[in-house]
């Protein structure tokens, strides 16, 4: 489903291409994290270990990710890698940890990840991992709130539309974040499985609901093009 809104946002919105990037890298790490959880679920990480430290520190990534496309949408603002990059410094670090990792042999590797999903994980990540989204969560907060501001001044249908959509994608990504906090809060039962359970329904959940309600928001658009072309 994830890759079905990377194809409509490729072959739909060409011409903004900033806000369509952050979308597609957005849709495309869930799609990655679904099939990630789906692996762990059915023991076929077993086979594939780099895939699971590959995707760890690409938890970091989607929640500036949305910051820097709500900030796209409202401000027309566009990425400054002089400046921006700073929002991946988390993801860089994490990276950096698991270097060891990337350079074990399989059965190394095999260890480290199943003592990392056994519970053994670093103290710091997940209160790092939870800490990083609520951040950001205000962050967007912040942002749709000016931006709802200028909604009000400007009374057009269009920005109206664009602050339900953001207010909704954001909403999405706080159930992600919550799902995330919910595992972090697990550590402290004996029995984890249901919590873990929660978290990777959440994930895919997230990605099927905010593909959805994409589709859905830029149908009629895609309608628009069609019956131009139609009429030409």
């Amino acid at each position: 489903m994830g890759l079905a809104a990377i194809l409509r946002l490729v072959l739909g919105f060409r011409k903004n291409g900033l806000c369509c990037r952050f979308l597609g890298l957005y849709f495309l790490l869930f799609t990655l994290f679904s099939i990630n959880n789906l692996l762990i679920e059915t023991g076929g990480i077993r086979s594939w270990p780099i895939f699971w430290g590959s995707i760890l520190p690409l938890y970091f990534v989607p929640a500036p990710l949305i910051y820097l496309y709500v900030r796209s949408v409202s401000t027309g603002k566009s990425f400054t890698p002089k400046t921006d990059w700073i929002h991946f410094i988390p993801a860089i670090l994490s990276m950096s940890f698991l270097l060891p990792f990337y350079l074990a042999d399989k059965a190394e590797k095999v260890a480290i990840m199943e003592s990392f999903l056994a519970g053994n994980e670093p103290s710091f990540y997940q209160p790092a991992l939870i800490l990083f989204g609520l951040f950001y969560l205000l962050l967007i907060l912040a942002r749709l709130a000016a931006f709802k501001l200028d909604v009000e001044k400007s009374q057009t249908e269009d920005n109206m539309s664009m602050f339900r959509w953001l207010v909704f994608f954001a909403a999405l990504y706080t159930l992600f974040w919550f799902g995330n906090s919910i595992y972090f809060i697990s550590n402290s039962f004996p029995d984890q499985r249901i919590f873990i359970s929660l978290k990777n329904i959440g994930t895919s959940i997230t990605l099927i609901v905010s593909v959805f309600a994409f589709l859905l928001n830029t149908r009629p658009q895609l309608l628009q093009k069609l019956d131009r072309k139609q009429i030409v």
